[in-house]
């Protein structure tokens, strides 16, 4: 926990809304004790969770990630 509660000293956390999920923010005991910015931002209809699972299967994801990101993952071979 020491590790965690240094890491909360250092930085400030961004906070994404996700669609169909409640709203992203931390716990009222962790907002104490963390700092974080809430970030409005278009909702991005994929997961983490859905592109390994794409991926996995095969299936393109290009438009869902930076070029250099599914170069890398390619190069790789992530999630196969």
């Amino acid at each position: 926990m020491a590790g965690a509660q240094a890491l909360a000293k250092l930085v400030e956390f961004a906070v994404f809304d996700r669609a169909g999920c409640a709203s992203a923010a931390p716990s009222p005991t962790l907002a104490r004790v963390l700092q974080f910015r809430r970030i409005a931002s278009v909702q991005h209809p994929a997961s983490s969770s859905e592109i390994r699972r794409r991926l996995k299967q095969g299936r393109k994801v290009d438009e869902w990630l930076p070029r250099s990101v599914a170069a890398y993952i390619e190069e790789k071979k992530l999630y196969r």
